[in-house]
Parts: structure tokens; C-alpha cells; sequence
């Protein structure tokens, strides 16, 4: 008898072996991959402030840069939303 793994777990494992979002839509996944992107784009958000802190430049233009890059980050997810939604 088939087991349908939750969501979570799913993704967890998908992220330790690599599995891309396509290939768990190609399974039959979409809620998977939908969580997978999700998580891949906070994950590079993430990175890119802790790059930014170290970054030799005076703290209102990290500040600028770190806000920009939130708001796009932010724009892209109400986008996600938005398309899922439609």
C-alpha cells in the first residue's frame, strides 16, 4: 500500500538529496514543491543579508541595500500567492 509522506518531511528529504520543485510537480507534489520554492527563496534571502553585513560599506547603504532586497523578496512572494490563488 502506497504512503504519501507529509509535506514537511517531504520537503526536508528533498532538500537532502536534491530533488528540485519541477521534479516534485512531475511526481504529483505540487504543495511540496510550492514549499520547496518558498524555502529555497527565504534560504537565499538569508544568505544574502549575512553578506551583507559584512560588507566594508557604511551601515545606511547596507541598510538600503538589506531593505531592497527584503521588499523584492517580498514582492516575489505576494506574486507566488497571488498565481497560486488565481
Amino acid at each position: 500500500m502506497p504512503v504519501r509522506a507529509p509535506t514537511k518531511r517531504l520537503v526536508l528529504i528533498a532538500q537532502a538529496v536534491d530533488v528540485t520543485p519541477e521534479e516534485l510537480e512531475e511526481a504529483g507534489r505540487p504543495d511540496a514543491a510550492r514549499r520547496l520554492r518558498e524555502m529555497t527563496a527565504k534560504q537565499q534571502l538569508a544568505d544574502q543579508l549575512e553578506w551583507l553585513l559584512y560588507q566594508p560599506w557604511p551601515p545606511t547603504q547596507r541598510y538600503q541595500i538589506a531593505m531592497r532586497l527584503i521588499n523584492t523578496a517580498r514582492e516575489a512572494e505576494e506574486e507566488q500567492q497571488r498565481v497560486a490563488g488565481a
